[in-house]
């Protein structure tokens, strides 16, 4: 599966968990952080929206 910034989340993927205090506190702007490991990266979502707002590689 590929997702880039700016995309949705598909609703297949159901693991989001909430972002670690360390991570939201430098993701500015993101209400209801969360995170998901999908393969070797982690994708930052806004929760509300499942948007995909950054992406780290593991």
């Amino acid at each position: 599966m590929t997702i880039t910034v700016g995309q949705t989340v598909p609703t297949t993927v159901t693991e989001l968990v909430d972002c670690p205090t360390t991570l939201e506190s430098l993701i500015t702007g993101v209400r209801d952080c969360k995170v998901v490991l999908v393969g070797d990266r982690y994708y930052i979502v806004e929760g509300s929206s499942r948007r995909v707002v950054t992406v780290i590689e593991r």
